[in-house]
């Protein structure tokens, strides 16, 4: 019985182990890195997609709460491309701007504004010119 488990087990180590030993195997190597890294940050720029176009949505619709934190806003829409502080609005620390990450000059800028506290206070959807 041991023989059958184990001869399995022999067989897959050396084919495994035979990839490594192909010819030329560490020129392609970075080109496998790659294509796994690729991957990734194509999932990555969906998540973002999809982050953007939850805040999008919610934004138009009413569905953001005043007095939501801005770590709160930041966990739950990613972040934002800019932050920056805000003189000469009563009320008013600080906005971060959101834009689709991209098809960044043909879509709406969101602008979420918030308090000294850190805690929203408005928000604005520009839509694209």
């Amino acid at each position: 019985m041991a023989v059958k488990i184990y001869l399995p087990f022999c067989l897959f180590v050396f084919l495994l182990a035979g990839c490594a030993l192909i010819p030329g195997y560490e020129r392609i190597a970075p080109l496998v890195e790659l294509g796994d890294s690729r991957s990734g940050i194509d999932n990555r720029m969906k998540e973002e997609e999809q982050l953007f176009l939850k805040l999008e949505k919610d934004a138009r619709d009413n569905r953001l709460k005043k007095g939501a934190s801005k770590s709160k806003i930041i966990f739950r829409y990613g972040e934002p491309i800019l932050a920056k502080p805000v003189t000469g609005r009563e009320g008013v620390k600080e906005f971060l701007l959101y834009r689709h990450p991209f098809r960044y000059f043909s879509s709406s800028m969101i602008y979420l504004y918030f308090d000294h506290r850190e805690r929203l206070v408005s928000w604005e959807v520009i839509p694209p010119a």
